[in-house]
């Protein structure tokens, strides 16, 4: 036998690969794809032994996380087999958020459009029940971090897909870290999101009622950080109430870009102003400031 450290180490590899028992024959490997709520296709990678029935009795580990563009490699990992041994079906969800599809999914899950990192795991969910891998209430949600953040949302959304939830060292406590600047951790995460200190990039759930989804992105209720974006969105609230806006409609635990809505009550307000001076439309400086 060779005496340096590095083929000693090739035999040891080998012989523990020897006698692990594994057999590739064993498992079986797939992809879904999930429909999302506007229609995007959400790829689910599975594993799971091949003697597990696949009637919707199987329990399911669902993982997900979703941010940073940090795309989820279904590589091979001896840490699954024996939860996979035991009946379990074993699913990732590559949700927007990262970039397993490209960097435009990674933007497609961030500051405006951040709740799609949340139904796209859900939907990877209700996909997975559909194609008989598990059903209802036996699904185990696992995301550690900012996938903590995704598994505290998803279960606050629909407790009635998941049986329990594994949140590693989760990300469930933005609003109130994000907003302290004295935190080491806390300004480079401003471009992932947003500095509502600045006001840039802030997304502000959006308040009906005063009610709260509890959805895991602030500690006790929805809530804007300062009067003005208060008003923004009482606003919105009232004229969503009232029937109004019906192309953006908001519902409780939407997200919106509270600089665009700022934006849009100016336009609107303009258009007000217009049409009391008994103007044609035509261009009025005056107006336009």
């Amino acid at each position: 036998m060779e005496q340096d450290g590095e083929h000693r180490l090739e035999r040891r590899f080998a012989g523990a690969d020897a006698l692990s028992g594994h057999d590739p024959a064993d498992y079986v490997t797939g992809r879904i794809m999930a429909k999302a709520p506007d229609g995007e296709a959400v790829p689910v990678s599975l594993l799971h032994h091949k003697d597990t029935p696949l009637d919707g009795s199987a329990p399911l580990l669902l993982y997900g996380y979703g941010s940073y563009g940090h795309a989820i490699d279904a590589y091979f990992t001896t840490t699954r087999l024996s939860l996979v041994d035991r009946g379990f079906v074993y699913a990732i969800a590559h949700i927007r958020g990262g970039t397993d599809r490209g960097y435009g999914w990674y933007l497609d899950g961030k500051m405006s459009k951040k709740m799609n990192t949340f139904t796209d795991f859900i939907a990877a969910g209700e996909g997975l029940i559909a194609a008989n891998y598990t059903r209802a209430g036996q699904i185990v949600a696992h995301g550690g971090s900012a996938g903590g953040l995704l598994v505290g949302a998803a279960v606050n959304m629909r407790p009635d897909l998941f049986a329990a939830i594994v949140a590693e060292v989760p990300f469930v406590d933005v609003i109130n870290t994000i907003c302290d600047a004295s935190l080491p951790l806390t300004p480079p995460e401003w471009d992932e999101w947003g500095n509502p200190i600045e006001g840039t990039g802030f997304l502000a759930p959006v308040v009906l009622a005063e009610k709260c989804i509890g959805c895991g992105l602030c500690q006790t209720r929805c809530y804007a950080v300062n009067a003005k974006e208060k008003k923004l969105l009482k606003e919105t609230a009232i004229r969503v109430e009232a029937g109004e806006g019906k192309e953006d409609r908001l519902t409780h635990g939407s997200y919106i870009d509270l600089r665009a809505l700022e934006e849009q009550h100016r336009i609107e307000e303009q258009q007000k102003r217009i049409e009391e001076s008994g103007a044609d439309g035509g261009y009025l400086p005056e107006f336009l400031d």
